[in-house]
């Protein structure tokens, strides 16, 4: 999993005042043992993990989703274009 980029950081502390790097290196380090474990096929230690998580999200950044998700959809907007891939139309012969 990659590290929170700085603008996505500098997002969440606007939006959570008082939220520090140690906060969310703490978040980012949760979400990775998360995943992690998830991967590993769970289990306690997973479900401990997740807990955690979702009380740090719920009491340090309760609006994580949301900035996250507007992060993600501005990234995607700032992307150039796919290019489109040539399509080539078949069509059957005509029956005689």
């Amino acid at each position: 999993m990659q590290p929170f980029e700085p603008e996505l950081r500098d997002r969440l502390k606007r939006a959570h005042p008082g939220l520090t790097d140690d906060d969310l290196d703490e978040i980012e380090t949760l979400l990775c043992q998360r995943v992690d474990e998830a991967n590993d096929r769970g289990g306690p230690a997973a479900r401990a993990t997740s807990s955690r998580w979702r009380e740090v999200v719920a009491t340090k950044v309760p609006r994580l989703r949301e900035i996250m998700q507007a992060y993600e959809r501005d990234a995607r907007r700032d992307e150039p274009p796919r290019p489109k891939p040539p399509v080539e139309v078949r069509r059957k012969p005509a029956p005689r």
